[in-house]
């Protein structure tokens, strides 16, 4: 943890007492639900970090949405046992996570552009996409200047999060085991699928940004209670039975998920990098780096290398 010298280092959260657990020797699934709660506080104190940067500010914005998206994730697998709380708790994370949205987009604006720039064949066009990228930095600077004008410090969102991390660690995850667990696996994969058949069916921006979503919570998911059994296992601790196999078998068809996810990713950071151009001012620049946008999405979707 960041020593409070650190001049990244945000104020530590308040951290509730944790939960009188039975002796795992006569409950032993209750051990899901305590890796988890000490899961969910890891990533609260990484959600601080991350906000409580005094520079990288966009790197601790990542860092910060990541670990609200994974938080969110864990407390979902909960959520059957947790009731009205955890989904009054998660609603204001989702809140959190999207006043961040508009810095993330600024950033990922900049570093696709970067990205083509550094991968351009022609040096007319390593040119077009360079000046793109300096004209989107100015954009993200302003975009990082408005919003700290309005919340200095991220400290408002800091108070939130403190707020939501009480709450969170509070819930009763005691009463976790990890049938449940299981189960809202389960469901996480088949409204995941549902989600592909609805976007199969008819491909709307709309339904790639939701397929996308609950493509990477599984996957989050998943790689939280494998990441939580490698630990059990290396402590010798005793999965509860069928669980270790249940969670592999997600795990095998991660690939699969981690290419549908990238896949469509590529698709929706295309679509945003040409609205972030779209609102450049007007000029040469501008109309040249739409302009190579357009042929590459026509090269791609007719087979052709960019």
């Amino acid at each position: 943890m960041l020593e409070r010298s650190d001049p990244n280092a945000p104020a530590p959260l308040a951290t509730p007492p944790a939960p009188a657990w039975p002796d795992p020797a006569e409950a032993r699934l209750l051990d899901v639900g305590r890796a988890l709660r000490d899961y969910c506080a890891e990533q609260l104190r990484l959600i601080a970090v991350g906000l409580g940067r005094r520079t990288h500010h966009h790197r601790g914005v990542h860092e910060a949405r990541k670990g609200i998206r994974r938080l969110r994730s864990t407390l979902a697998l909960g959520a059957p046992r947790f009731g009205a709380r955890a989904t009054r708790v998660d609603k204001s994370l989702q809140r959190l996570g999207r006043t961040l949205s508009t810095l993330r987009d600024a950033h990922v604006a900049v570093e696709l552009a970067r990205t083509r720039a550094k991968h351009a064949a022609q040096p007319d066009a390593r040119a077009v996409w360079k000046h793109a990228a300096a004209m989107l930095q100015h954009t993200r600077a302003a975009v990082l200047h408005r919003e700290l004008r309005r919340d200095a410090g991220f400290g408002y969102r800091l108070e939130t999060l403190a707020r939501c991390g009480q709450a969170v660690l509070l819930l009763p995850w005691e009463l976790l085991d990890a049938a449940t667990v299981t189960a809202q696996l389960a469901r996480s994969r088949r409204r995941a699928d549902r989600a592909a058949q609805r976007c199969a069916h008819k491909p709307k921006l709309t339904r790639q940004h939701k397929l996308r979503k609950r493509l990477r919570r599984h996957r989050m998911q998943v790689g939280t209670l494998t990441t939580l059994l490698e630990t059990a296992a290396a402590t010798a601790a005793q999965a509860p039975p069928g669980f270790r196999a249940s969670v592999a078998a997600y795990a095998s068809t991660l690939d699969e998920v981690a290419g549908q996810v990238d896949a469509i990713g590529a698709h929706l950071d295309a679509t945003l990098l040409r609205h972030a151009l779209q609102r450049l001012p007007r000029g040469a620049e501008r109309k040249a780096a739409l302009r190579l946008l357009r042929s590459t999405a026509r090269a791609q979707s007719g087979g052709s290398s960019p």
